[in-house]
């Protein structure tokens, strides 16, 4: 039996433009914190390219969240991989040492 969740009308704000969308009623707090970084991330390419309209400060704001969620994914990769290294060495010293015994 699937399980369904009631829906919810939300108001956003994005980059000063109001945004009028249905979701799932759990997912609301993590969409008012994907917006507010967002519009963080937005404020501040527009100080400091003052002169780039709306709309590509929007595409280059997204552009650049999705950039750093792609590079914190790529580090978080990176360490899974040194971790899982570490692992096998230990277990290849733990094997030489009970091998020896």
């Amino acid at each position: 039996m699937s399980t369904t969740t009631a829906s919810q009308d939300v108001k956003l704000w994005v980059a000063g433009r109001e945004l009028k969308l249905r979701c799932p009623a759990e997912e609301i707090p993590l969409l008012q914190q994907s917006v507010a970084l967002l519009n963080q991330h937005y404020e501040q390419l527009k100080l400091r390219s003052p002169g780039i309209m709306h709309d590509q400060l929007l595409l280059l704001t997204g552009l650049a969240a999705l950039h750093e969620l792609l590079q914190q994914q790529q580090e978080q990769q990176h360490l899974q991989q040194l971790q899982a290294q570490g692992l096998a060495m230990g277990l290849q010293r733990l094997i030489r040492l009970a091998s020896q015994t």
